[in-house]
Order: C-alpha cells, then structure tokens, then sequence
C-alpha cells in the first residue's frame, strides 16, 4: 500500500499530462521547453524512503535485472526478451533507479526507470508476472524533454547517486 502512494506520487510528479502540476493551465500552449516536473530537490521521510525502498524487492523488479544482466553475459545470444535490449547496453549496465511501478489487471507491471550512470533517458519495462516472468516491453519513454529530464536529475538526485538501494 505504502509503495503504491509513494508511486503515485512519483507518477504525479513525472507524468500527469492531463492535469496541472506546476500552476500552469492546461489551456495555454506550452512552450518547448515547459515543464510538468516541479523544480528544486524532493525532501522525503525516512518512513517514506522505507516505503519506497521495498519496490526494489518486487519480483518484477528484480527480474529486470536478471534480463539486463543475462543479455550483458551473453549479448550475441539475445532471446526473444534480451533481443529487446539490443542498443541499450550502455544504460543497462549501470543500476537503475524505479520511478514508477504500476501493475495492471492483466498480469502485467509497467516499471518506469532512469539509470544511474547515464539519467539522460527515461525508458519503461513491461513484465509480464501472471505465472512465469517475461519481459515484453522495454522501450525509452518518450513523454520527458530535455527540461524534464533535467528536473529529474536534480528533484530525485538522492536516488540517483544511491547505489545501496538502486538495482
């Protein structure tokens, strides 16, 4: 329960489009440049960065890293998962840092990441976790520009530069 707010409120900070998080209307045309990420650092608790901490447990989670890490062995035998890894090699080496997790009624969790060797992208993993695990998805995610993806690096820092708790 604890893990699900403190990714909602993650999802609401780095992904409402449809609603208003800085004080700007929706109505307006944004500018290039325009941001849905507040500014500044995030402060948390430490009772909410021990809810957050558990995420790196979750079973879908941990299975991303054995797929990067199986394709990273073995990148001339990529599988029908590791084949989804292909060009992504200098990112999933590094450990990486869960923005989101989102499961779906259909078996599915839809993890949003960011590396932490190289947090110029953001990329979101699909595993599908309703019997055997099976990455199905794993693709950059395209909705941050370049201003977001500088708000990231500086609102969520902490995690970033945390290799105790990254995966």
């Amino acid at each position: 329960m604890y893990i699900l707010k403190f990714c909602l409120i993650i999802i609401l900070m780095i992904g409402g489009m449809s609603f208003v998080i800085s004080g700007q209307s929706n109505d307006n045309p944004k500018k290039e440049q325009d941001s849905k990420i507040p500014e500044g650092e995030a402060a948390f608790t430490e009772e909410q960065l021990k809810d957050y901490y558990i995420v790196y447990e979750n079973k879908a989670v941990k299975y991303l890293r054995t797929v990067f890490n199986r394709y990273l062995r073995k990148p001339k035998s990529a599988d029908e998962e590791t084949i989804l890894l292909k060009g992504s090699e200098i990112y999933i080496k590094s450990k990486f840092i869960v923005l989101s997790r989102d499961p779906d009624v259909f078996g599915n969790s839809h993890i949003t990441l960011i590396f932490s060797d190289k947090p110029d992208k953001v990329f979101i993993a699909t595993v599908y976790t309703g019997g055997d695990l099976r990455l199905d998805r794993f693709q950059q995610e395209n909705r941050f520009n370049e201003e977001d993806l500088r708000r990231l690096r500086i609102r969520y820092r902490r995690f970033i530069e945390d290799k105790k708790h990254s995966m």
